[in-house]
Order: structure tokens, then C-alpha cells, then sequence
């Protein structure tokens, strides 16, 4: 027998709509058709603690589509997952309200730490793991999520707000970064993100980066001809000689520069910087050697957590 299910992801920059058909009887699943949608819906939270009304409205009309996508698939089984803006923001049940009483759509908002395990669902099921230790890390607008495994599994997770929009808007930092920003963001992340740096281990070999910066990486890294066009593939790797080469070339452009650089997707120019700081301090902190890619990450995590 087989069923749809369509998973909604409600993060702070983007609403990602999956759909995929499972086979119950074997657990098999195929992924039918995927859309994302820029609705920045954290904007303005750090400042005024609600989500304004345009952000409300710009994530109402992205839900809105999805309903209706959703109804005419005839999915069986549908789960809207909010996270990091949603956790912050003091009207998103009045929200969460609005998008049930004209959408249909139930928002489910989930702890870090669910998202967390969500993510490591999704990695997992796209590269397979060795014995050496792992950092799984999902940059996303709002938080970041961060899971210590290896092939023996889980062994902790934490999730803090440092995403990249939140780090953009708590530094305000200058436009191309300066070096002074560059060391007041390593400073503020430093204190951030303790509770992480004292948990691991001074060396974690492998660094596997899910879905939005790190599909962006790949996609800079391709475009440039840096590594080759590799289509169906659930993970790359990425050296991080050429992560650090690409952070070169991006460091000292503008965002309108950033917007056209080749792999680019222009809505993430304003914020990539954020990710790009944040991924270096974790490079170098634990003396990273493999930075493994993958788009596979928590709306993916949610389909796998249902079989």
C-alpha cells in the first residue's frame, strides 16, 4: 500500500513544502516534488519580539499555496513543522491561528531539540557514517542545530540561536565584514555557543553540513568549477581548502556583489556571511578535515521518523 505525505517546513527565512510517497509495506520512499519559498518570517523579530505583519502576510500567502498543492496531490498524512522564529515570537499562536482558521494547516511547533534529532534522521539516511566522530550542523535563519554521532549513532545534540539571520540582526556587523567584525562574531560566538565547546572532544574529523548553506557551498563550488556537476548524488564533499578559498573570494563584496556571485541564490546574500563565520569558527575549533554536504536534513528527517 501507498500513502503521501507532505511535510511543511516553517523556518525563520524559508517555508519548504516536501512531498513523498512511502510504500508501507517495504518503507520505501520517493521523493515526488519539493518548494521552497523565501517568506522571511523572522525579520524584524530580534527588534520588536513579534512577527510583523508583513512577514505574516508573506508566510500566509506561502501556506496558502501549499494548502491548496496539498489537497489537490490528495495526501494522506501532512505535518507542519515550525521552528527557531516561532519558538521567539510573542504572537505566533495568534498566528498559528489565523494560518488553521483560513488554511486548514495545523502548525506544529517543535523544541530545538526535536528539530535537532529531525536532522539527524535526514543526514543519517543520506551519508553513512563511519566509527570517527561526526558534527552534524544545520545553519538555518533563527538557530542552529548541532548533533555529536558517528555510525554508532547519537550521542548528544544542542540547538542555539545563532542562525544566521539572528546573527545578522544581535551584530549588525558592517557591509563587506571588517576584521573587526570578524572578531567580535568569533567573541560572541565563542560565549554562544560554551555549553558545545565543553561537551566535544578536541578533534571531531568530519563536519556534515545539511541543506540551505551548505547546498549554496556546493552550488558556489560547481558553479566555479571547483569540483564537478554530480546530479542524484545524496552527499558531496567539499575540501576545506576550497571552503576557505570560497570564503576568501566572498569576504570582501557587498551584498549586491555577493547576490550575482556564480551559485549564488540572491536571497541568501544578505545573511551567507553569518554562515560562512560561524562554519569557520567550527572548522577550526575542532580541526576539521572532510566537510560532507548533503540536502537532506529535518523536513527529510520528519518523512524517515514516520515509517
Amino acid at each position: 500500500m501507498e500513502k503521501r505525505i507532505a511535510i511543511i517546513d516553517c523556518g525563520t527565512n524559508t517555508f519548504n513544502l516536501l512531498l513523498a510517497k512511502v510504500n508501507t509495506s517495504t518503507r520505501e520512499v520517493s521523493f515526488l516534488y519539493e518548494e521552497k519559498r523565501p517568506v522571511k518570517i523572522g525579520k524584524g523579530l530580534t527588534e520588536k519580539g513579534v512577527f510583523t505583519d508583513e512577514a505574516m502576510q508573506r508566510a500566509m500567502e506561502a501556506l496558502t499555496i501549499y494548502a491548496a498543492q496539498i489537497k489537490e496531490w490528495n495526501v494522506d498524512k501532512v505535518r507542519v513543522l515550525a521552528t527557531a522564529a516561532f519558538r521567539l515570537s510573542k504572537n505566533a499562536t495568534v498566528f498559528i491561528e489565523q494560518v488553521f482558521c483560513h488554511t486548514g494547516l495545523t502548525i506544529e511547533v517543535i523544541s530545538g531539540e526535536q528539530e535537532a534529532k529531525l536532522i539527524y534522521q535526514g543526514a543519517k539516511h543520506a551519508y553513512l557514517m563511519n566509527e570517527k566522530p561526526h558534527l552534524i550542523i544545520d545553519i538555518g535563519g533563527g538557530s542552529t542545530e548541532f548533533i555529536y554521532c558517528s555510525i554508532v549513532g547519537m550521542y548528544q545534540c544542542w540547538s542555539f540561536e545563532a542562525g544566521a539571520s539572528r546573527l545578522l540582526e544581535i551584530l549588525s556587523p558592517s557591509d563587506p565584514l571588517c576584521e573587526q567584525d570578524i572578531q567580535r562574531i568569533k567573541s560572541y560566538l565563542q560565549v554562544l555557543l560554551n555549553p558545545l565547546t565543553n561537551s566535544l572532544p578536541e578533534i571531531i574529523p568530519v563536519l556534515v553540513g545539511t541543506s540551505g548553506f551548505f547546498d549554496t557551498l556546493e552550488d558556489m563550488a560547481v558553479a566555479g568549477n571547483y569540483i564537478p556537476e554530480q546530479n542524484g548524488s545524496l552527499y558531496r564533499e567539499i575540501p576545506t581548502e576550497l571552503f576557505h578559498q570560497l570564503y576568501q573570494l566572498m569576504l570582501p563584496l557587498d551584498v549586491q556583489e555577493r547576490a550575482v556571485f556564480p551559485g549564488m541564490i540572491p536571497f541568501r546574500a544578505e545573511m551567507i556571511m553569518m554562515a560562512f563565520e560561524l562554519t569557520r569558527f567550527i572548522i577550526e575549533r575542532y580541526k576539521v578535515e572532510k566537510i560532507i554536504t548533503t540536502p537532506y536534513s529535518m523536513k527529510e528527517g520528519a518523512i524517515f521518523s514516520m515509517l
